[in-house]
């Protein structure tokens, strides 16, 4: 089906000057988002409750970040931070849906309280803001067909999904009742030059690189078969620029994101395995029971939406961005072949 918006140019804002705020600046995309605003011309604000370990640090690279450190549900923060703002890029927030369930409360916080938190400090300091929320592909849950795009039924699975669906609604109430111009785009895993793969529970792609830097094999969970889509953060990163700059041709539109096709993780393991000369090594394993609960199965997600009425693609072949991944993280390819491990599940 056709979109239903209206013709108009392309571009609708200027990112060149406007003074723009992206909450979560310290993170794996959010430093990105920085430094590409910052490339356009933009005065750029980031707002985050931590400094980084390997992700930005203030002034890492950005010498004119005005930066806030805080709970984003601190209503002083939002007041020093929010005024004068043409654009709020929220990518704030918890991710880790293992953790959301066996930390609900923080998760609630985070996902939930906070992300109220801002809203009401846009309609109070930044009431003509366009507000870009980061969402994810986990709102849909297991889903009954495939590809999926923006019109099948959510249905997390799991407490963070549950916490950002309601994020999402919050973000489209505000729109509705309140003037504001709300966007949200729901993510799929997202990879490349400044993951933190240090830290458990971030992805599960971060996951295997963190192990196979220790020349250990990393683990795949269940068949091995599952279907995903991945997106390169430069990628991930156009689209919220090209959002923004739309303004408010998108007022209150859901978009998904997606990867150029889908892999299977063992498909994936072994374009690994390919491209460090064999060392990536591997082995399946039962799911936890724990984590079988909230497993989605097989997902990828329709961009034809955002690609029709935003003209947003991903460019990144995957090969080209895995490589680009191993080099920014210090693994190579100089190990000798090593054979698969495997275990039948």
């Amino acid at each position: 089906m056709p979109p239903s918006l209206p013709e108009a140019p392309f571009t609708t804002l200027s990112l060149s000057g406007a003074r723009v705020l992206v909450t979560g600046s310290s993170g794996f995309i959010g430093s990105s988002l920085c430094r590409r605003l910052q490339a356009r011309g933009a005065s750029v604000v980031g707002l985050d409750l931590e400094t980084g370990g390997q992700d930005l640090a203030p002034g890492d690279g950005l010498p004119e970040l005005e930066f806030h450190q805080g709970d984003m549900s601190d209503p002083a923060l939002l007041q020093k931070a929010l005024p004068g703002c043409a654009v709020v890029f929220n990518l704030a927030g918890r991710c880790g849906h293992l953790h959301s369930m066996e930390e609900p409360l923080a998760d609630l916080h985070s996902n939930g309280v906070a992300q109220l938190a801002l809203l009401e400090g846009c309609r109070r300091w930044a009431k003509s803001a366009h507000v870009i929320f980061a969402s994810t592909r986990q709102v849909y849950g297991s889903v009954p067909c495939l590809p999926v795009n923006e019109t099948q039924p959510i249905n997390p699975v799991d407490v963070n999904g549950i916490h950002k669906m309601a994020a999402e609604l919050l973000h489209l109430l505000y729109s509705r009742q309140y003037g504001l111009c709300a966007t949200v785009l729901r993510l799929t895993n997202t990879y490349g030059p400044g993951m933190n793969i240090q830290r458990p529970g971030r992805s599960f792609l971060g996951e295997w690189l963190r192990v196979l830097l220790r020349s250990e094999p990393f683990v795949l969970l269940g068949s091995g078969r599952q279907l995903r889509d991945l997106n390169f953060v430069d990628d991930v990163v156009d689209a919220f620029v090209r959002t923004a700059e739309a303004g408010r041709r998108v007022d209150s539109e859901v978009f998904n994101l997606g990867g150029v096709a889908p892999i299977s993780l063992c498909e994936l393991a072994n374009e690994l395995s390919r491209l460090t000369g064999g060392r990536a090594r591997w082995r399946l394993e039962p799911f936890p029971t724990q984590l079988r609960s909230i497993d989605i199965g097989d997902y990828w997600g329709d961009y034809t939406k955002i690609k029709n009425i935003l003209g947003w693609e991903p460019k990144t072949d995957l090969r080209q961005g895995l490589s680009r991944l191993l080099e920014a993280s210090g693994i190579n390819g100089s190990a000798p072949p090593a054979p698969l491990v495997s275990a039948s599940v």
